[in-house]
């Protein structure tokens, strides 16, 4: 089964959120979004977001804008412009799938919480 763009922004904004350590008041508050509606987005329960809200959530959880944006079926054009880290250059010759993505955010949590070295 083929998940939805909805499924999909959820399931990076939840695994973004738990990398980082924060609970939905955390993020939520200031982003100034309300709890509940950031746990509908992490549910893939809104279809579609507002980017103001995606902008001010990518910068509290300091994840990419532009890739939240594309997650969330709209159509980005960055003119060839580079965006994310290292690893997302790296990574950038094929597209990961969902389950890559969580697997590498889940290996991550673990590396910063010192359960990987």
């Amino acid at each position: 089964m083929v998940a939805s763009n909805a499924e999909r922004l959820g399931n990076s904004l939840r695994a973004a959120r738990e990398l980082k350590g924060k609970s939905l008041k955390a993020v939520a508050e200031p982003a100034e979004v309300s709890t509940a509606y950031l746990l509908k987005l992490e549910k893939g329960q809104v279809e579609s977001p507002s980017p103001h809200i995606l902008h001010r959530l990518a910068g509290e959880l300091g994840i990419d804008y532009l890739d939240l944006m594309r997650k969330a079926g709209y159509i980005v054009s960055d003119n060839g412009a580079p965006s994310g880290g290292a690893l997302t250059h790296a990574l950038s010759g094929e597209p990961l799938t969902e389950d890559e993505e969580l697997a590498l955010a889940t290996y991550l949590k673990m590396y910063r919480n010192g359960q990987v070295r």
